[in-house]
């Protein structure tokens, strides 16, 4: 086994690593690249298991911040690896 394939101690704090570990966890569960584009309410919802509508009210409340954009009267989008992100930030 060389060095650098050996698993390296977490520099942080704790809830660091478990953003961290959830973050990871989400992207092995979903199976999909953290660069994908994801256009509208039910493909966002798809990626983080929530309803179209429940979508829409957290976009309305800005949790997701700037990681989704509205175009247009009901169309948003945003990257995945973002709205992830957001999302953990907001716990």
């Amino acid at each position: 086994m060389k060095y650098s394939d050996q698993p390296q101690p977490f520099d942080g704090n704790r809830h660091e690593r478990r953003r961290a570990e959830k973050l990871a966890r989400l992207r092995k569960r979903k199976g999909n690249s953290k660069n994908d584009f994801l256009w509208g309410a039910e493909e966002i919802g798809r990626a983080i298991n929530r309803t179209p509508q429940q979508v829409y009210e957290m976009m309305r409340k800005g949790l997701f911040g700037d990681a989704v954009q509205k175009y247009g009267h009901r169309t948003m989008g945003g990257m995945r690896d973002r709205i992830l992100q957001a999302l953990l930030r907001e716990e």
